[in-house]
C-alpha cells in the first residue's frame, strides 16, 4: 500500500503443529469472539498441479462497533466486504493470509498480511502479521489511522484467541451442522457470549 501507515509487526507463537494450525483456519468462524463477523463464502479455490499449494479467495463480511462520529461517514449500520486471499504451501509447511477491504476506502484501507510457519525446534507454528492502513480524509486523516491502528490491535488479539478456540474447543463443535447453529444464531446472543467467555479468561 503506497503511502500506507505501517503497524508494529506482531508475532504470536501457537502451541500446535503447523498441520492442526492450518486446519483449525478454515473453521474458527463462528467463535466466542467473532460477534462482528456476520458472513463468510469462498469464491474461488485452486490446486496448481506443480507447486501443490493450495490457494483460496473468501469474501468475509464484518461489522464492528465504532466512535459516533464516524456515522457521518459511514452510516448507522455498515458492514464491511473485506477479500482474504490464502495460500498453504504443503511443502514448505507455510500458509500466507492477505486480506483487504474492498469497501469504506473513503474512510480507511486497510491491508494485513499474515504468515503461518512450523518451527522444526519445537513443532509449534509461528505467525508473524504484518499491516498498513492509510485514510486520506481531509484534516482528520491522521485521527482516522490513529483509531484504525489501535483497532487493528485489538482485532487482531480476538482473531487469535478465536483462532486457539478452534483448536481447543471439543470434538462436538466440530460438526458442520453445531457449527451453522452458533453462526445462525442472533448477534445479540453470539455478543453475549463473547462477552462472558472473554471475562472468563
Amino acid at each position: 500500500m503506497e503511502g500506507g501507515r505501517d503497524c508494529r509487526p506482531f508475532t504470536e507463537q501457537l502451541e500446535w503443529s503447523w498441520q492442526n494450525v492450518t486446519a483449525a483456519f478454515w473453521r474458527r468462524y463462528p467463535n466466542p469472539f467473532s460477534a462482528h463477523v456476520l458472513t463468510e463464502d469462498v469464491l474461488s479455490r485452486t490446486v496448481d498441479p506443480v507447486t501443490k499449494c493450495l490457494t483460496t479467495k473468501r469474501l468475509i463480511t464484518k461489522t464492528n462497533s465504532r466512535p459516533k462520529w464516524m456515522d457521518r461517514f459511514l452510516g448507522e449500520n455498515p458492514v464491511c466486504l473485506v477479500l482474504e486471499e490464502s495460500v498453504v504451501d504443503l511443502n514448505n509447511r507455510k500458509m500466507t493470509v492477505s486480506t483487504r477491504n474492498l469497501n469504506m476506502k473513503h474512510l480507511m484501507e486497510v491491508e494485513q498480511h499474515t504468515e503461518f510457519t512450523a518451527c522444526n525446534t519445537t513443532g509449534n507454528t509461528i505467525a508473524e502479521i504484518h499491516s498498513q492502513l492509510k485514510s486520506e480524509l481531509r484534516h482528520i486523516g491522521g485521527i482516522v489511522e490513529k483509531f484504525g491502528v489501535e483497532r487493528l490491535k485489538y482485532n487482531t488479539a480476538k482473531a487469535f484467541k478465536g483462532l486457539r478456540y478452534a483448536l481447543e474447543e471439543p470434538v462436538a463443535l466440530k460438526s458442520p451442522a453445531t457449527r451453522r447453529k452458533l453462526f445462525n444464531a442472533p448477534r445479540f446472543a453470539q455478543k453475549a457470549y463473547c462477552n462472558d467467555a472473554e471475562e472468563s479468561q
